[in-house]
């Protein structure tokens, strides 16, 4: 289970990382996205809640996609707990596969909750959602021995009915 203040305490620091990285001031930030004088302080420094919203407008504002910094977060670096120089235990095939895996299904938890907020927000619509997550995510896969449903048809540009 995800240690969800833990994943936000780190979530913070690869912000600000990003932004100390990028040479950016919290005045510069702050006056691009039309804030408050010490509201991007207050979010950086806990003293307020960083929502999703919030967090979207300040990546815009460095100038990153919203992907691309989930993507620096993940891969970040080695966490306190492990330091980078502690040697890696030998893992099988077996326990290689199910680590990634674990790994993913937490990805793509992430990325689900993400899409829906921003749907709920109307930052993205319906069909937007279902490309950023590749159609397999949004959709349940059938029961094993089950066939998929055949895909709907839908009218093309010429107006006659096409294929999927």
């Amino acid at each position: 289970m995800i240690d969800a203040q833990k994943e936000a305490e780190r979530m913070l620091k690869t912000l600000r990382r990003l932004i100390r990285e990028r040479g950016l001031s919290q005045l510069e930030i702050q006056t691009k996205l039309g804030w408050g004088r010490s509201y991007i302080s207050q979010l950086l420094t806990k003293q307020k809640t960083l929502r999703v919203e919030p967090l979207l407008q300040i990546v815009d504002a460095i100038g990153m996609q919203a992907a691309d910094f989930f993507v620096e977060h993940f891969k970040g670096p080695p966490s306190e707990a492990e330091p980078a120089s502690a040697p890696v235990p030998a893992l099988s095939g077996a326990e290689i596969e199910l680590e990634l895996r674990r790994k993913l299904d937490h990805l793509q938890t992430c990325l689900t909750g993400l899409v829906r907020v921003m749907v709920e927000r109307r930052l993205i619509g319906g069909n937007e959602s279902v490309a950023i997550l590749g159609g397999g995510w949004a959709a349940e896969a059938p029961a094993e021995g089950a066939e998929a449903a055949p895909a709907k048809p839908r009218r093309g540009r010429n107006k006659k009915l096409t294929a999927g």
